[in-house]
């Protein structure tokens, strides 16, 4: 997603440190974030096996930090913009924390929804591009309000997944706290929205193939919802409507092998 955004809007490619990094810090924040939930999530298969094998989290996380440090290092002169990265995506997991101080978390976190689809649009898109010096456009804003959208009614699918859980466990959020058809209204909204930043982009320039590869995942989105609440699986939350984040960034991979 990442390599998309430079490959869309930069004017030079990043250097290869950066996508490591931000590959081992995903997966360091991932396995924070997982080994403190086995904990008190509900018995699902995924959960289930999380709970058997949880040392592997605690391995991944000990051996991915020591690589996102290491990486870290090629990236010291932009280490005021990956900082707050880094405490955001604390601040994300941090309610998981069993201990009183983080737990309070729990009962303030009304925006988690938007904060964790922020925390996303910002290392996959404002992120590379500061990092590569590329002079923030309209249409750079854009892109980011555009793949925050999509984000976002992708993350509000998962929260309302979880929305019962979260309510008997005392999370709040704006999800726990509208009524389903508010929610779902949300949801269209943060899709057409996305269209709608989508197609400034285009009136601004943007190639009808870079447009259509962009929309792609909204209407994938769209499709998925019913589904999703239906049959609400692992394979569909964790495989599909996670790689409907990154949809658009393989088909325009696919696009510039031609």
């Amino acid at each position: 997603m990442a390599w998309h955004s430079i490959a869309l809007l930069a004017a030079t490619p990043l250097h290869s440190g950066f996508y490591c990094f931000l590959f081992f810090s995903t997966l360091t924040s991932y396995s924070f974030h997982w080994y403190f939930t086995t904990a008190e999530a509900p018995f699902t298969g995924r959960m289930l096996w999380l709970r058997q094998h949880q040392k592997v989290h605690l391995v991944l996380f000990c051996l991915s930090l020591v690589a996102t440090i290491y990486f870290f290092t090629f990236l010291l002169a932009s280490w005021f913009w990956l900082i707050p990265a880094a405490v955001m995506t604390f601040l994300y997991s941090a309610p998981k924390i069993p201990l009183p101080a983080f737990k309070e978390l729990r009962k303030i976190a009304i925006g988690k929804t938007a904060f964790l689809a922020f925390i996303w649009t910002y290392a996959t898109t404002a992120l590379p591009l500061v990092i590569a010096q590329q002079p923030f456009t309209a249409t750079i804003w854009f892109f980011i309000c555009s793949r925050f959208c999509l984000l976002y009614a992708i993350c509000i699918l998962f929260d309302y997944r979880d929305r019962n859980y979260d309510m008997e466990n005392g999370i709040r959020s704006l999800i726990t706290w509208l009524s389903p058809r508010k929610v779902f209204q949300l949801f269209r909204l943060s899709l057409i929205l996305c269209l709608l930043f989508t197609g400034l982009m285009f009136f601004n320039g943007f190639s009808l193939i870079s447009f259509i590869i962009l929309i792609a995942p909204v209407f994938i989105t769209a499709a998925l919802k019913n589904r999703s609440i239906r049959q609400p699986t692992d394979p569909l939350y964790y495989f599909v409507l996670d790689g409907v984040m990154a949809f658009s960034a393989v088909l325009y991979a696919i696009y510039s092998l031609f």
